[in-house]
């Protein structure tokens, strides 16, 4: 998928905020290029995280890729993963399959920036995220949420996010949006929908064209995997049917 103009944005503004990451690394070796019709985007980002009359070419390097992006946004020498070397990763890992241990808590920040709808195995995919975060880390997501049909295996959803980060591996969900490709488009909320026999359905308000879902996860000292992962209202009717049941 690659870091576009609205990813963009949410980079910069995250880069002001956390601290600089002590060991980051990017899922797959995510391109970054400088697109002319959206500059505009690309100097608001920055003026917005503290970057001002910074030259634009100067941040984006010549191969396309986004290590000297990030590391302009303040996340430092990024890393890269990925299931082959053909793009140059420094670490080679199949995400479906569980992560070699060397990994565990290594990583201080994690950026997959459309990485995980091109795994099969999304849950062990998720898992070893859990396990390459450090606590207090930090893991970004940007994948498809709608209008991306044949880019990957899978378009990701709402209730998934907050069903894994926060309920069963108990850590901070800081940020669940709808990001349109668009970065003249706004992004909208994703809230958790967590105690509502209601299902949460966006056919009417997300925009037209591709839409990502981006959210921005943070481990604790608390996290753990526990639990399971449920849809919220299929949750919730089940429970409203066993209280049924048992005040009968």
């Amino acid at each position: 998928m690659g870091i576009g103009a609205a990813t963009f944005r949410e980079l910069a503004e995250l880069g002001a905020r956390i601290a600089t990451p002590g060991a980051p690394v990017m899922l797959g070796r995510q391109r970054c290029r400088l697109k002319h019709p959206h500059r505009r985007h690309y100097r608001r980002a920055l003026e917005r995280a503290g970057h001002e009359a910074v030259p634009l070419k100067t941040i984006f390097d010549t191969s396309g890729y986004a290590e000297k992006p990030l590391e302009f946004l303040g996340f430092g020498k990024v890393e890269t993963m990925d299931f082959s070397d053909y793009e140059g990763a420094q670490h080679l890992a199949d995400l479906s399959k569980p992560l070699d241990p060397k990994y565990r808590g290594r990583f201080d920040f994690v950026l997959d920036g459309g990485t995980l709808e091109h795994v099969f195995d999304i849950p062990q995919a998720f898992r070893n995220i859990f396990d390459m975060l450090a606590p207090g880390g930090t893991f970004v997501s940007v994948n498809g949420f709608t209008g991306w049909p044949g880019h990957g295996f899978y378009q990701l959803q709402p209730d998934l996010v907050w069903g894994f980060w926060k309920h069963m591996a108990h850590c901070e969900v800081v940020r669940c949006i709808a990001l349109p490709n668009d970065p003249d488009v706004a992004p909208f909320d994703l809230p958790d929908n967590k105690g509502s026999a209601a299902r949460r359905e966006y056919d009417k308000v997300v925009p037209k064209g591709r839409v990502s879902i981006y959210c921005e996860i943070r481990k604790t000292a608390d996290s753990r995997l526990a639990g399971d992962v449920l849809q919220a209202d299929y949750e919730t009717k089940w429970q409203n049917a066993q209280d049924e049941e048992t005040d009968a």
